[in-house]
C-alpha cells in the first residue's frame, strides 16, 4: 500500500484501519490494498482497490462509504462472485450496441446483489450501504435534468435502475415527462430478477435480457457517460491462464526467500536506497515515503534489530549535500532546468511525463450543449460586459482629459485658478483593451465528478466573456492515468492535457463545444501541469501573463512524493518569472485544514469556495477582478 504521510493524521489513520479491514476479511496477509477511480478486486496480485471517488464526501461519510468497497470485493467479490463469468461478460460487452451501458448494468447489478448478501450475513453493515446508495443517488439527480435535456438517455436509464436496485422511493427522474414511461415496467422487472439472483450467472442472464428489450426503445440515443463502475477482467484472464497453465504440469520455480539468499544478496536487501539534492535553504522539511507492504526481512545471528513502532518516525531530514566523487544510483531527481525565453529557471520540471491529448471534431450533441451554456449565463455575461464597459468608459475619459496637448477644451478658467493648467484632451485613444493573457487549468480528476457538470457552463462563460472582449486565453484540462498509458521504461503515471480551447482559438466562436469533453478521470499531479502550461504561457507577447486553477483540493497521485512541496515550487516558479497565480478550491466549507493547505501552496492567490451553491458568484467575481487587473487603462 502507498501511504500519503503529507496528509493529515486522521486521514492516513482512516486508510490504515480500512487496509486492516480488508486484511482480516480476505484473510490474506499478502493482500496489497490501493486507492483509484474504481473500487475494483484482482485476485492475481490480490488487490483491493478502493475508489477516490469518494473523497470530496466529509470525512464521517467518506469512511462510511468506503467501508462498502472493502465490503464488496473482500467479502462479495472473493466468496460469492463467479469471476471468469463476469470477466467473459466483460469482454462480451465491447461487441453490444451499448458497451458502456452494458458494463454499468453488469457491475451495478451485480454490487446490488452482493450488498444484500452482505448485509443479511452482518447486518451491521446495513447503515453503510445506505449512505452508499443515497451518494449514488444524489449524483443521478443531480444530472437528470442536464442528461435529459441533451437526450442522453441510457444514464437516465442508468439512474433509474440504480434507484430501484437501491429501493429508493423517489426515482431520479420521472420517465413519463419525456415520454418513455413503457421502460419503468421493464426495469421493475430487471430490478426484481435481481433481488431474486443467487448467483452472478443469474444477474448477466438478467442484464443480457433487459437490454434486449430497453436498447430498441432508447433508438438512436448514444451510449451512457457514466463510469462509475468497473470490473478488472485483465487480473481475472491472468488468474484462468495461471490455472491452465499449472494443470499442464509445469512448475513455477518457487521464489527464493532471503534465507536462502546469498550473503551478498541479503546484504544487498537490507539497504534502502535513498536520494538527495543540494538544498539551497536551511529550512528542514519532511520528505514523504512510500511504504510497501511486504515480508519483513530476517534478522541475523540472533541479534536485535532496533525500531520503533510509531508510524511517524518513518521520516528523512532535508539538508545540505556536496558532491560526491561516486555516481548517485539513488532515484533520478525528476526537477530540470528549462531555458524559456534564455533565461533558465530552476524549478521548471521536465515535461516528458506529459501527453497532449487529441481532439476528433466536435460532435452534435456537444455544439446543442453550447446553446444551452449560453441560455444560462447570458445574464452573467451581460453584467460583466456591462460593469467593465462601465469601468472602460469612466477610466477612458479620465485618461483623454486634462492633458498638456491635444485639442483645446472648453473650460479655460483654469489659465486663472490653476497653478499648472490642463487645458487639453485626446479625441480617442490607440490603446488596446487588454495586453494580458489567461490561462484557465481545470482539475480533471476523479474527485471531481460531481462538481465538473455545474462547472463547465463557468467554464464556458470564462470563454465567452474573454472572447468577446478580445481577451487572449486558453482552457486546458488536465488529469493523470496511472492505470492505461504508462511510460515505456518507468512505471509512472502520465499526465494527461487536453486543451479545449488553445490560444489560437480564443477568437473563435465555434470551439466552445470541447468544454464538454472535460470528464473525470484518475489522480492530478498540479505540479506537472502547472510546469507545462506555465510554459507557453510566459511565452506570451502580452505584458501581463496570469494562470487560474480550478480544483476541489491539494494534488494527490500514485506515487506523487511531496506534491505539495511540488505544486508549491512550481506555483512560486511561475511567479518568479512575472506571472499572476490564482487557485479557485472547491471545497467543503468544515474542512479548515485543506483550506490551510492550499493557502500554503498558492498564499493570497487561493480563493476558497465552501459549496457548488457559491461557485457561480465566486467565479464571476474572479472573473470581474481579472477583467479589472488586466485591463490597459
Amino acid at each position: 500500500m502507498t501511504f500519503r504521510f503529507h496528509d493529515t493524521h486522521a486521514h492516513w489513520w482512516t486508510e490504515t484501519q480500512l487496509t486492516d479491514l480488508c486484511v482480516a476479511l480476505c484473510g490474506n496477509r499478502d493482500l496489497q490494498v490501493n486507492y483509484g477511480m474504481h473500487s475494483t478486486y484482482d485476485p492475481a496480485r490480490p488487490a483491493i482497490t478502493i475508489s477516490t471517488f469518494w473523497e470530496s464526501l466529509p470525512e464521517a461519510e467518506r469512511l462510511l462509504i468506503q467501508k462498502t468497497d472493502v465490503y464488496l470485493r473482500a467479502i462479495g467479490n472473493t466468496k460469492w462472485t463467479n469471476l471468469p463469468k463476469m470477466a467473459d461478460a466483460w469482454r462480451a460487452s465491447a461487441t453490444a450496441q451499448r458497451p458502456q451501458l452494458m458494463r454499468q448494468l453488469l457491475c451495478m447489478a451485480e454490487d446490488a446483489r452482493l450488498a444484500a448478501r452482505v448485509v443479511a450475513q452482518r447486518p451491521g453493515t446495513a447503515n453503510a450501504f445506505a449512505a452508499r446508495v443515497s451518494a449514488y443517488a444524489r449524483l443521478f439527480a443531480n444530472n437528470a435534468a442536464q442528461h435529459a435535456h441533451t437526450k442522453k438517455w441510457a444514464d437516465i436509464v442508468l439512474g433509474e435502475v440504480y434507484a430501484c436496485l437501491g429501493k429508493l422511493h423517489t426515482p431520479t427522474f420521472s420517465l413519463d415527462e419525456v415520454g418513455m414511461g413503457h421502460i419503468e415496467e421493464v426495469i421493475r422487472r430487471f430490478c426484481a430478477k435481481i433481488a431474486v439472483a443467487l448467483e452472478t450467472v443469474d444477474v448477466i442472464d438478467a442484464t443480457y435480457a433487459f437490454l434486449t428489450e430497453v436498447s430498441p426503445q432508447l433508438g438512436d440515443a448514444p451510449d451512457a457517460s457514466y463510469h462509475l463502475f468497473s470490473f478488472d477482467a485483465d487480473g481475472i484472464q491472468a488468474v484462468v491462464d495461471d490455472a491452465e497453465h499449472s494443470v499442464t504440469g509445469q512448475v513455477q520455480k518457487p521464489q527464493e526467500t532471503c534465507a536462502q539468499a546469498s550473503p551478498e544478496e541479503r546484504q544487498e536487501r537490507e539497504q534502502m536506497e535513498i536520494w538527495t539534492q543540494p538544498q539551497k535553504t536551511n529550512a528542514i522539511g519532511a520528505l514523504s515515503m512510500d511504504l510497501q507492504q511486504a515480508p519483513t526481512s530476517p534478522t541475523f545471528g540472533g541479534q536485535v534489530r532496533e525500531a520503533d513502532d510509531d508510524p511517524d518516525a518513518l521520516e528523512t531530514r532535508r539538508g545540505h549535500s556536496q558532491g560526491g566523487q561516486r555516481e548517485d544510483v539513488g532515484e533520478q531527481d525528476e526537477q530540470t532546468s528549462l531555458h524559456i525565453g534564455g533565461a533558465a529557471n530552476e524549478q521548471a520540471s521536465s515535461v516528458k511525463d506529459v501527453i497532449e491529448i487529441d481532439r476528433p471534431p466536435l460532435t452534435h450533441q456537444e455544439t446543442e450543449k453550447v446553446l444551452v451554456w449560453q441560455k444560462e449565463v447570458q445574464s452573467s455575461k451581460a453584467k460583466l460586459i456591462k460593469l467593465f464597459d462601465q469601468l472602460w468608459l469612466h477610466r477612458m475619459q479620465a485618461k483623454q482629459s486634462d492633458t498638456r496637448y491635444g485639442r483645446l477644451g472648453k473650460q479655460l478658467t483654469r489659465v486663472l485658478t490653476d497653478h499648472s493648467p490642463r487645458l487639453f484632451y485626446h479625441k480617442s485613444s490607440k490603446d488596446k483593451p487588454f495586453d494580458a493573457a489567461v490561462q484557465l487549468l481545470v482539475d480533471c480528476s476523479g474527485s471531481m465528478y460531481e462538481k465538473l457538470e455545474p462547472l463547465k457552463p463557468l467554464i464556458y462563460l470564462f470563454h465567452d466573456t474573454f472572447r468577446q472582449l478580445q481577451l487572449a486565453h486558453s482552457i486546458t484540462g488536465f488529469w493523470e492515468d496511472t492505470v492505461d498509458t504508462t511510460l515505456m521504461a518507468q512505471s509512472k503515471g502520465m499526465t494527461h492535457l487536453l486543451h479545449v480551447v488553445t490560444w489560437q482559438e480564443a477568437a473563435a466562436q465555434n470551439a466552445a463545444g470541447y468544454i464538454d469533453r472535460l470528464t473525470p478521470q484518475l489522480d492530478n499531479r498540479d505540479g506537472y501541469a502547472i510546469r507545462h502550461v506555465g510554459q507557453r504561457l510566459l511565452r506570451r507577447p502580452e505584458r501581463q501573463k496570469w494562470l487560474l486553477v480550478i480544483s476541489d483540493g491539494e494534488p494527490a497521485a500514485e506515487d506523487y512524493r511531496d506534491a505539495i512541496v511540488d505544486t508549491k515550487n512550481a506555483v512560486r516558479w511561475l511567479t518568479k518569472n512575472g506571472a499572476h497565480v490564482l487557485h479557485i478550491c472547491l471545497t467543503d466549507a468544515a474542512d479548515e485544514q485543506q483550506a490551510t493547505r492550499i493557502r500554503q501552496i498558492y498564499g493570497t492567490g487561493a480563493v476558497i469556495v465552501p459549496g457548488l451553491d457559491r461557485l457561480a458568484s465566486a467565479l464571476e467575481n474572479v472573473f470581474l477582478t481579472l477583467l479589472k487587473r488586466t485591463a490597459n487603462i
